[in-house]
């Protein structure tokens, strides 16, 4: 019995060090289009669960809104603030990897750390 306690125990450890988790690759970091240093749009994730998007298209708008993390690298956003006013559905979005976020079609880069 000590030894499956002590083997659960151990696998535990190890599977939190397997790399970092989802929501350290998402918040605290900007995720533009084209690139950071020449961006339309960037997307920001705080730890807080809030987020918001700025664009420099249509001379600069902003939204918020909350983001929750489904799994799966997957995150569900709900908007409180649009770009138009107008109230805008939940979204979901993808994170394929660390580097990259997908928003519908459009995959955004992760601003060098």
């Amino acid at each position: 019995m000590q030894n499956l306690f002590f083997i659960i125990l151990l696998s535990l450890f190890f599977s939190c060090m397997n790399g970092p988790k989802v929501d350290q690759c998402l918040v605290n970091h900007d995720w533009c289009i084209p690139n950071c240093e020449n961006s339309n749009m960037t997307w920001k994730f705080l730890p807080n669960g809030s987020f918001n998007v700025k664009t420099t298209v249509f001379g600069g708008k902003e939204a918020t809104g909350q983001w929750t993390n489904l799994g799966e690298k997957k995150f569900l956003l709900k908007y409180t603030k649009t770009f138009t006013g107008n109230d805008l559905p939940d979204q979901e979005i993808s994170m394929p990897d660390c580097e990259t976020l997908k928003v519908k079609n459009t995959l955004y880069k992760r601003s060098e750390l």
